[in-house]
């Protein structure tokens, strides 16, 4: 898994969409990291569907694996045009 105990949103009023997908065989808890670090369960990712979300930049998502509670991946909203996509897969 992947460290989580220093991750936390920072305070931003720039909106951005971003998108996660899941390819991966297995469902991932998709969860936001608030800005005192707590995580704050969303949804559940079931393996073949996406979640498309209005977030804001420097805000921080983690993806845990919905069975073991493994942290798999930590996702930061950046700056950009059109919507962040994220990708998960079995690699």
């Amino acid at each position: 898994g992947i460290p989580v105990r220093s991750l936390r949103s920072l305070a931003s009023s720039v909106h951005r969409t971003i998108e996660f997908r899941n390819d991966a065989g297995r469902p991932f808890d998709l969860i936001w990291v608030d800005f005192e670090g707590l995580e704050q369960t969303y949804s559940v990712l079931r393996p073949g569907s996406h979640q498309t979300l209005s977030s804001f930049i420097h805000h921080v998502w983690l993806l845990r694996d919905h069975k073991t509670g493994e942290a798999v991946d930590a996702v930061m909203v950046v700056a950009g045009a059109g919507t962040q996509r994220v990708l998960l897969n079995n690699e």
